[in-house]
């Protein structure tokens, strides 16, 4: 199971260890929950290391912050107007995810509550559906990952978002009991220093202090 903005370095880890395996991506806090009602795994990769507090201790062999990342604001035009009055213009759409479904939504929040915001919000499941609007143009803004730059050739980075307007942006990986080999053989990697190339290609930084 992985974060949805993860599954891009899943696939790369699978590649670089020779391992076979199936990724379900989706909202970090969805896939805690489907999980915890029974859903089966043996890798779990979140976008949000304080999910590991939902988890039952018995099911949980390791655990260890991989990567950090940012927030930005990105639109489909180039121009120059700032965060701060794209914003706060009504006949614009802002693509956000959703709080109760991905840790996305609720660094967004927390960013966004230091502006005046007055945009028409469209709410999705996670960062995969607000990629999506706005690549489609369902959406003229969006706040999202800065990793998500990397994926929307036809968008623009109008501001990287103050790290310090959100929780600091921390992914997790956790190793499930009963621990299988191919799992344990990619939490190694993506814990180690060997998938550091492969995390800053794709635009992930080093986890901020705890």
């Amino acid at each position: 199971m992985c974060a949805a903005s993860l599954v891009v370095i899943a696939e790369e880890a699978l590649r670089e260890e020779n391992c076979k395996g199936s990724i379900q991506g989706g909202g970090s806090l969805a896939l805690v929950q489907q999980l915890e009602n029974g859903a089966e795994a043996d890798l779990l990769l979140l976008a949000d290391a304080g999910l590991l507090e939902q988890l039952k201790p018995e099911r949980v062999a390791d655990s260890r912050i991989f990567a950090g990342n940012r927030l930005t604001l990105m639109t489909r035009k180039k121009g120059a107007e700032s965060a701060e009055t794209l914003l706060k213009r009504p006949e614009l759409t802002l693509a956000v995810a959703d709080p109760q479904a991905a840790p996305l939504g609720r660094y967004t929040e927390e960013a966004l509550s230091q502006f005046q915001v007055r945009n028409r919000r469209v709410p999705l499941k996670d960062a995969s559906g607000v990629v999506a609007a706005l690549k489609s143009g369902h959406a003229d803004l969006a706040v999202l990952y800065q990793t998500d730059s990397k994926r929307l050739q036809n968008a623009v980075v109008v501001t990287v978002l103050p790290a310090e307007s959100h929780s600091p942006v921390h992914y997790l990986a956790v190793l499930l009991k009963p621990k299988k080999r191919e799992a344990g053989k990619l939490f190694d990697f993506l814990t180690s220093a060997r998938a550091t190339p492969i995390l800053e290609k794709h635009g992930f930084i080093e986890p901020a202090p705890q």
